[in-house]
């Protein structure tokens, strides 16, 4: 331990010596401190606080499937044609329409998208039948349509 000692005390005499200024003997057994200067270590960054996305509405729910009237009768006194509201709030999507009225009455549905339309019905024949209309959740409403004629009989007499 002499040795090291005395080999310690003559270097830094030697770098004493030398015009080194601010550089003291290391003690026997001490370890020279780094020369690199210490790194600072990184300041973590905060992770961005997460925002609420906004909530989707609902979008309302589609009313009753409403036909005005649900039942016409046409000819034999009446009008010959007729029409029929058909109806359903916060509904924007298609009616279909299906029937058996063919060789009864015409049946045409305008437009066929809601929320109304309008279901015209047109005599064609006596007979009785059904006009059907739905949506696109199983919504539906049937009209009834009663059509009627009567025989008219023409006489002639000739006159004396």
């Amino acid at each position: 331990m002499k040795r090291v000692f005395a080999l310690t005390a003559l270097i830094a005499s030697a770098l004493g010596g030398c015009g080194q200024s601010g550089i003291a003997p290391l003690a026997a057994g001490a370890v020279a401190p780094s020369t690199a200067p210490p790194t600072a270590s990184p300041t973590p960054t905060a992770s961005p606080t997460p925002t609420a996305s906004p909530t989707p509405t609902a979008s309302p729910t589609p009313g009753a499937l409403v036909a005005s009237p649900t039942s016409v009768a046409i000819g034999n006194g009446a009008p010959t044609s007729t029409t029929v509201a058909i109806s359903e709030t916060n509904y924007n999507a298609g009616f279909t329409e299906s029937d058996n009225c063919a060789g009864i009455a015409t049946i045409i549905l305008t437009p066929t998208s809601g929320p109304s339309a309008t279901l015209a019905i047109a005599q064609v024949a006596a007979g009785t039948c059904a006009v059907h209309i739905g949506d696109n959740h199983g919504g539906a409403v049937d009209v009834r349509v009663t059509s009627t004629t009567s025989a008219v009989i023409i006489e002639s007499h000739r006159r004396a």
